[in-house]
């Protein structure tokens, strides 16, 4: 897992990882009326990112471990117990926690850390007086102690799934003293459905589900006025089931580098739901491919939604636009990076299969449409003279790991040697070619298949 988040920061420009289930029963022990307890495991963790240059963003709640097959069915799960169960108990252990933190990492590191506190069902945020309220209030103190400058915020809510609770839960917290700096959700394209006084979860179909879903929370904490300084998606995915081929696909791809897009200026932070499909290795786990939504292949091997991202981080620092398809940048000294997608609608069929049986050979059907789209730009008030354009791309031709692997009939139980096939097999297409200006306006066409993406790299030459 360490190589995997290694090649993650170097490729795609990641700056934190988020980690949680840092307080586990057998590191802590409460005995006479006082705690004793051994942070070293956490320690490793952190220092391996500390290390690296990488930012913790901490979950402070106790969250269970699922391998999901869909909404209701999971392969296997694990509750994870509330270890402490009184306000002066988690008190102890949370102001012994900060003082560990700064005095192992220093204030100025730590000041540059997250710290987030799920609204698990179990703290019941529903009630003004619930538990939750008591836990994030003990922790908020305990990190603001050390400095007011460490950014402590909640409650995960759950976008589109929580929406008949949203105004409750927030004038729940708008009755606390201690307000967050930051306010976290989850999005995952589910709604909650109400129905004859029954509520059940349904896939969305919407295609825009996460920027569609936060302007309504947004809209939500502007009528409670409980706007916070910053806006945070903690966990986003389309699925949140382990055993779905779409993730491994080229279209799923396309959806995260939409998604990206879309969020540009409408959220401050946003944490991919996961980075490696070891996250979920279980017994039923031996082909190269398996359903799972990280970013990497447990043997490392880049999905197309890795370079959904990887061609996110070519993106320079100044913003030019963006449109349904694409988004352009520069950096002001004659480079212009173009990054664009041709991501499709899920059709009815998609919501008519349980996620765990969608096979490989049924994807096209899921979509409204396989048709390619013609992209044009034109970039004004750039220097005349000769540029060079590289162009890297992914698509059911090229680079797509599902489609290399499809090529040896989806075998599993397959060799090293054949493994490594699949990996070199599973790079971007690279092309370049010349464009001339000189009428200071720089005119690029591009052409991307079904669920292609693509990133336009453009260099003056002096």
């Amino acid at each position: 897992m360490q190589q995997q988040v290694l090649i993650m920061k170097q490729e795609l420009g990641f700056r934190y990882v988020r980690v949680w289930n840092i307080f586990v029963q057998d590191m802590y022990e409460e005995k006479d009326g006082s705690w004793h307890y051994n942070f070293s495991r956490v320690d490793r963790g952190l220092d391996f990112l500390v290390e690296n240059q990488l930012k913790p963003y901490i979950e402070l709640s106790f969250k269970p471990i699922h391998v999901s097959y869909t909404l209701y069915s999971t392969l296997t799960e694990k509750e994870n117990d509330i270890i402490f169960h009184d306000r002066d108990s988690y008190d102890k252990v949370m102001n012994d926690f900060a003082s560990h933190l700064i005095n192992r990492y220093g204030m100025d590191e730590v000041e540059s850390w997250y710290f987030e506190l799920w609204k698990d069902d179990r703290l019941n945020m529903m009630d003004e007086k619930g538990w939750y309220f008591d836990c994030f209030e003990i922790g908020y103190h305990a990190l603001k102690r050390i400095s007011d400058r460490i950014k402590v915020g909640g409650a995960g809510f759950a976008l589109g799934y929580d929406r008949y609770q949203y105004h409750q839960l927030i004038q729940n917290w708008k009755k606390q003293k201690v307000k967050p700096d930051f306010i976290s959700m989850y999005s995952y394209s589910y709604l909650l459905i109400q129905q004859d006084s029954m509520y059940f979860g349904k896939r969305s179909l919407d295609n825009n589900f996460v920027k569609n879903q936060t302007d309504i929370f947004k809209q939500v904490l502007q009528e409670e006025e409980f706007m916070a300084e910053e806006l945070h998606i903690t966990e986003w995915n389309y699925t949140i089931s382990n055993r779905n081929c779409i993730s491994d696909s080229c279209a799923h791809g396309a959806y995260v580098m939409k998604t990206c897009i879309e969020s540009i200026g409408n959220v401050d932070k946003m944490g991919y739901w996961h980075g490696s499909d070891l996250h979920t290795e279980y017994y039923d786990t031996e082909a190269v491919l398996y359903g799972d939504n990280g970013l990497l292949t447990r043997d490392g091997i880049k999905k197309p939604s890795f370079y959904a991202f990887h061609f996110m981080n070519f993106l320079q620092s100044q913003l030019l636009g963006k449109t349904e398809n694409a988004v352009l940048s520069t950096d002001g000294r004659g480079t212009y990076t173009i990054v664009c997608h041709n991501c499709k609608r899920f059709n009815y069929r998609y919501t008519m299969k349980e996620e765990k049986d969608i096979r490989i050979e049924d994807l096209e059907e899921l979509y409204e449409d396989t048709d390619a789209v013609h992209l044009k730009f034109c970039i004004n008030h750039v220097e005349n003279g000769d540029y060079i354009m590289r162009v890297f791309y992914v698509n059911s031709e090229n680079g797509s790991v599902q489609d290399v692997w499809g090529d040896m009939d989806y075998l599993k139980n397959l060799s090293k040697g054949e493994v490594e096939y699949i990996r070199r097999g599973a790079m971007p297409k690279v092309e370049m070619r010349k464009i001339h200006v000189e009428d200071g306006v720089l005119r690029v066409d591009t052409k991307l298949m079904a669920h292609e993406i693509k990133a336009l790299d453009i260099h003056y030459q002096y």
